[in-house]
Order: structure tokens, then C-alpha cells, then sequence
């Protein structure tokens, strides 16, 4: 059996016998040399010792290692310092229904109550937190709040490569060839993919209204920085609202992990997703095959039967220790390399 790549960071490191909870991804903090490397700016909580802080964290790794509202010392998930409000809840959505109208800033829907329990019960953080985009979805009974960086995690930033090429804009660099048969679907791949990774990429390959999701994703960049550069041009922006939409248009549920929590002022109650775990919208295939290709190019649909197969290499468990700065991909998830002359099949 394979085992994940263990991750460290460096805060966790240096205090192992702590335990920390990540609370809320307020901002995407920009690398300026390349977007893709910019990262999420956490709201971490020292459970152990009450103190809030706020961490520069790779997005993906909310997705593979370090969920919101989970605890966790020296790199490990533990059992300490649960927060009993958080709850497994299942929505029926339905995205295309979603408008720029149901966009809103966090205070327009939840009084400074509510935000300061989410960030820890502290102040510290509240400005930037009031202020982070978030979508509200209405249905007979329930108010649901879906924060931008919810939907992010889950459909753009699962893996380091996928968030590379949604903050650059550069959607094929995920894959070399894909067809969009629903009866018979495949993509090729230029690196090992799970194939729930591998199905998302097909996603984005073949559905236009998807793809046009990814490429929103990066565009946001510089759609905001033209914004504010146009309104002061010597303003530095070294950070920028995290902006993500739904790449589906359609009715499906989503499970998430919520909490309930009441406004005082308005006594509106709304569910707060805090993560998305799951979703069955439709993922645009009934069969689907993925091939990894490494050195062999396939330039016809023909090239997809005659591949050989070989089997999967798995790497040893590795422990790496993440640095908050620079941001760069040293601290980021890597893929192991295959030898470049086989192609694998799964």
C-alpha cells in the first residue's frame, strides 16, 4: 500500500507538541514573478496556547493535508480541541440560478460575532475577514453561505500543478490530449493522476462552461491589479480577494462540513461552509480511461489503442518542512518522475 507524502509546516515543526487548527483563508497573497506560486493567507489558531496567527499556506494543501477546522500537531491530525459546531451537512444546489447577486461580502450576512468565532475569537484578523467574498444560496428553509475559497480548494487547487495552471491561465499544461466522448471518454496526462484528479482535468479539457471557469481564475489576477492600478498607479498590491465560481451550471448536491451560526442583529440563521467534501454534479463521462504519457507524443485519437501498459511506481514516504516566505515551489507538493520512455495506462 502507498503512502502520502508527509508535510510539515515549519510552525508546526517548531512546535510539535502543540496542537493548531487552520480557520480561514482570508486573501491570496501574490507571488509577483509568477502568479502561480502565490499562496493563501491563513488564519491558524495555536490551540494549545490561544494565539492566532496567520501563515502563508500552499492552497492545495487545505485540499491533501490539512482540511479547515481539523486539529492537528507536528504535521499529524489529532483528536484534541474539536470544534463541536462544525457539522457534516449535505445541500441541493442548483448553479445555474447563481447571478453576480448572490455575491456578497461576509458582514453583509454575518454580524462581528460571528466572524470573530470564526477566526478564533479574536479580533486580530476581523478586517480582512469581514471583507472575504462569499456566495448566498436561498432555498425554502436554509441560508447558505459558500465562500469563494471553499469552492476554490475544491475545484481548481486540489493538486499544486492544478493551482499553477489556474492562477497562470495555462489549463494545457494539466494535459496532452483529450476526447469528449460521454459513451467513451479518455485524456492523456503528463504526469500520475488519482482519478478523481484525472476526471476534473477532463472537466476543464472538454466542458466549455468549465474551462471558461478555470481561465476566470487567473484572469481575476489581472483584472484586479488593472482595477486598482487604474484608481492609484502607485499603489504595491501584494495580495488580492480570492474570486472562484462553481465550473458547472446544473442541480447537484455538495456534502460539506458547516457550521450554523445566527446573526444577532438581523436573527437570520445561515449554514457557513467551511469545506466542500464532495459533490455529484455531472462530471461529463459514463466511461473514462487516463493514460500517462512521458516522452512518446501522440498526435491522432488512433495513437490512444496502442499504448503499452506498465506498472505504477510509488515513492518512498517523504517528510518535508514548509517555510511560510518565499513562496515558491520548494514548499509545495511535487510528483515523483518517471522514467521518461514509459507511458502508463490505467
Amino acid at each position: 500500500m502507498s503512502r502520502a507524502k508527509s508535510i510539515i509546516p515549519d510552525f508546526m515543526a517548531e512546535n510539535p507538541y502543540d496542537t493548531f487548527r487552520l480557520l480561514l483563508p482570508l486573501r491570496l497573497n501574490l507571488d509577483e514573478d509568477k502568479f502561480g506560486n502565490s499562496h493563501f493567507k491563513v488564519v491558524i489558531k495555536n490551540m494549545t496556547q490561544n494565539e492566532v496567527f496567520s501563515y502563508d499556506l500552499s492552497p492545495e494543501l487545505l485540499f491533501t493535508h490539512f482540511p479547515l477546522e481539523r486539529s492537528f500537531n507536528n504535521g499529524q491530525p489529532n483528536n484534541y480541541y474539536k470544534n463541536k459546531n462544525i457539522l457534516e451537512d449535505r445541500f441541493l444546489i442548483n448553479t445555474q440560478l447563481i447571478t453576480q447577486s448572490n455575491s456578497r461580502k461576509l458582514h453583509e450576512l454575518l454580524d462581528e460575532k460571528n466572524i470573530v468565532s470564526i477566526i478564533g475569537w479574536k479580533r486580530k484578523f476581523l478586517h480582512e475577514a469581514k471583507y472575504i467574498n462569499c456566495y448566498l444560496l436561498e432555498q425554502a428553509d436554509k441560508k447558505i453561505i459558500i465562500p469563494d475559497f471553499a469552492i476554490s480548494i475544491y475545484y481548481y487547487f486540489r493538486f499544486s500543478e492544478m493551482r499553477e495552471a489556474a492562477l497562470d491561465c495555462n489549463l494545457e499544461e494539466l494535459y496532452i490530449m483529450c476526447t469528449p466522448d460521454r459513451d467513451n471518454a479518455k485524456i492523456v496526462l503528463p504526469s500520475p493522476r488519482n482519478d478523481e484528479d484525472a476526471a476534473f482535468i477532463h472537466r476543464y479539457s472538454c466542458n466549455g462552461t468549465a474551462q471558461k471557469e478555470f481561465d476566470k481564475i487567473g484572469k481575476y489576477i489581472n483584472k484586479y491589479l488593472n482595477y486598482v492600478r487604474e484608481k492609484d498607479p502607485d499603489k504595491d498590491i501584494d495580495s488580492i480577494p480570492i474570486k472562484a465560481n462553481f465550473p458547472v451550471k446544473e442541480e447537484f448536491s455538495i456534502e460539506t462540513h458547516c457550521s450554523i451560526l445566527t446573526n444577532d442583529n438581523t436573527k437570520e440563521k445561515y449554514y457557513f461552509v467551511h469545506e466542500i467534501l464532495n459533490d455529484y454534479s455531472d462530471i461529463g463521462f459514463d466511461k473514462f480511461t487516463k493514460i500517462i504519457e512521458q516522452n512518446k507524443t501522440i498526435t491522432t485519437i488512433d495513437d490512444f489503442e496502442n499504448l503499452p501498459k506498465v506498472d505504477k511506481e510509488i515513492p518512498d514516504n517523504i517528510t518535508e518542512i514548509l517555510k511560510g516566505k518565499p513562496a515558491n515551489t520548494k514548499y509545495t507538493q511535487t510528483q515523483n518522475k518517471k522514467d521518461k520512455k514509459k507511458i502508463v495506462v490505467v
